[in-house]
């Protein structure tokens, strides 16, 4: 073989081994990468698994001589994560602590921390996303753009559980929100918000998945017998006033009445005149299916005490058709005008007959003021006030007085939520002062 064929196939030899050499570096990247994917895919599916399954135990730490329980998954970083948290959030926290731990969508760890400290409440909550081990807010739940949907939603929620001196002061407040993450609902608890009159109150709403599941972004499980739970709900111990209004319906006032109770979730009665309801039948309507309780004050406000048998008979009759013919039903009560009665009267209405035990005296001053001072300084459990929905000064005190009520602590009902409640049974040609 001559020198030339040799050198020729040198070369040859060579560039392979170069190519060799090259190739190798790119060959231990590539398999590198490989093993690290199949690592990390490793390392996921064993979190996630861990998660879907719950598997989590919780444990115990002292801190700030308060024993704080945890939850401990058996991942490393995110145990980790978790126990640096409680360390440090919770070195000043005082009181007994109650955990509650739920993973929402085998992802996002939710860990939400009661505080009880001498009978006031706090609370701390957390949203762990445990695939990228790191704290998310609420908005990480909902679809993208959805934030707005969201709160709309918490925003009628809470309209239908709290007057609107409240629901405005957490819209336009400045305070916390902590989140209660569950299997078909979550529950937020607003706490440091501030309330013109001031509101010392646990206040939290629930928001079912059922009302969000079309903005949400992830698993959850829906009621099949869902019920919204944010509704008023009577405290049969808590201490009740009732407010009657007699003498209306007025076109002009009697609306705004009606405006202001159903703002403040609150219901009330009104003795309403025949000759009114008849002129103003879609108010008497409204009174109705609004939730307020609407008995008889007669037809035309005469003293029936001074009248004769038959013109006392023709004052209930003719009420009580028109109002059959109005609600479709029997009105239940009675209110004599001026309250005034004697035997005969009595005897001749077939109804419980319902007088007060406090009267502000509204129809003399017709001074907000001077009404509003009036309630409150005869405020006691069980007060029944005399009052007019026709002058507007009454209306003006009435949506002075109800969140100074419900700050209070006070219960405004009607009297069938009274009776309704407290049970108390009521006979028909007996007159009765007070509800409880």
């Amino acid at each position: 073989m001559s020198s030339k064929q040799n050198k020729k196939n040198k070369n040859k030899k060579t560039n392979k081994e170069e190519k060799k050499l090259n190739i190798e570096p790119v060959v231990i990247i590539y398999i590198a990468f490989v093993i690290l994917s199949i690592i990390f895919i490793i390392i996921r599916n064993y979190q996630v698994f861990h998660l879907q399954k719950l598997k989590y135990n919780l444990k115990t730490m002292q801190v700030n001589s308060q024993e704080i329980d945890y939850p401990k998954f058996g991942i490393p970083l995110t145990d980790k994560i978790i126990k640096n948290l409680i360390e440090k959030d919770f070195s000043l926290v005082n009181g007994n602590v109650d955990t509650y731990i739920n993973v929402v969508d085998y992802r996002y760890i939710n860990m939400f921390f009661e505080i009880n400290n001498n009978g006031n409440k706090d609370y701390k909550s957390y949203i762990l996303d445990a695939k990228k081990n790191k704290f998310v807010d609420i908005t990480f739940l909902v679809k993208k753009n959805k934030e707005k949907e969201l709160n709309d939603k918490i925003v009628e929620m809470l309209n239908t559980k709290y007057p609107e001196f409240i629901v405005n002061g957490i819209i336009n407040g400045k305070g916390k929100r902590y989140y209660k993450l569950k299997n078909n609902e979550m529950i937020i608890y607003y706490k440091d918000f501030t309330f013109t009159p001031e509101v010392n109150e646990n206040l939290y709403v629930r928001l079912n998945y059922n009302e969000i599941k079309d903005i949400l972004n992830v698993y959850c499980k829906l009621d099949e017998n869902y019920q919204n739970q944010n509704i008023r709900k009577i405290d049969p111990n808590k201490p009740v006033v009732v407010f009657t209004f007699d003498d209306g319906p007025s076109p002009i006032t009697t609306p705004q009445m009606l405006d202001v109770l159903k703002k403040n979730k609150v219901h009330a009665t009104f003795f309403q005149l025949g000759n009114k309801m008849e002129n103003n039948p879609d108010i008497t309507r409204r009174a109705v299916n609004e939730g307020n309780t609407v008995g008889s004050h007669s037809y035309q406000h005469i003293n029936l005490a001074r009248a004769n048998p038959e013109t006392i008979a023709e004052q209930l009759s003719k009420s009580e058709n028109i109002y059959r013919n109005i609600i479709g039903s029997d009105y239940k009560y009675f209110r004599v005008p001026y309250g005034s009665y004697n035997k005969t009267v009595k005897e001749i209405i077939n109804h419980p007959i319902i007088i007060w035990n406090e009267d502000p005296r509204d129809w003399e001053s017709r001074d907000t003021n001077k009404i509003v001072e009036m309630v409150l300084s005869h405020l006691h459990d069980g007060s029944v006030y005399v009052m007019h929905d026709i002058y507007q000064s009454t209306v003006d005190a009435i949506d002075i007085l109800l969140p100074e009520l419900y700050s209070r602590g006070y219960q405004v009902l009607s009297l069938d939520e009274v009776y309704n409640t407290y049970g108390k049974p009521l006979d028909n040609h007996i007159v009765y002062r007070n509800v409880k």
